[in-house]
């Protein structure tokens, strides 16, 4: 028989253990543990992609459209979280972190975007939380500061689409 080490206890067990059979260790990978959370990083991730098919089509016509009044919350302002048709916001910890996040949505990798939440590189706010707007960091995406919720005080990095006044 084929056996692995529990990655809590260090015994030998059979290789296909769901459960060490010793500490009891639940074994099964996150996404296994949390079908749930699965299911909404990928709604999660559709929704992303569908924003950023939309900004490009945006940045496309802004090339020769004219100014219209600005929903755009700038540095120091404060501004409100939110994506359209959801009820929380993913916001990556780190500029690297919202790279990892970026690479992710794009390439359809849920699992990608699950490992960040597994290492604590991102984390969820509900809609409509009150954010600081830090610094431009690059090409639309804002460094932010959670002003309200679970998450005060803590900083992230979102698109700058999902940053608006009201």
């Amino acid at each position: 028989m084929e056996t692995k080490k529990c990655k809590e206890c260090q015994t030998d067990i059979p290789k296909k253990a769901k459960r060490c059979p010793n500490c009891k260790a639940d074994l099964r990978s996150w996404a296994r543990r949390h079908p749930l959370a699965v299911v909404a990083l990928i709604f999660f991730l559709f929704i992303t992609i569908s924003l950023a098919k939309a900004s490009n089509n945006v940045s496309e016509r802004a090339v020769t459209s004219t100014p219209q009044t600005s929903t755009r919350v700038s540095v120091g302002e404060e501004g409100y979280l939110r994506i359209e048709g959801k009820d929380e916001v993913m916001v990556p910890s780190t500029k690297e972190a919202f790279d990892k996040y970026s690479k992710s949505a794009i390439a359809n990798d849920s699992d990608g975007l699950i490992e960040l939440i597994g290492n604590n590189e991102a984390y969820f706010v509900k809609a409509g939380t009150k954010v600081l707007v830090l610094s431009n960091s690059s090409l639309g995406v804002r460094e932010i500061r959670i002003l309200d919720g679970q998450f005060t005080s803590r900083k992230g990095f979102v698109p700058m689409e999902f940053i608006y006044k009201q």
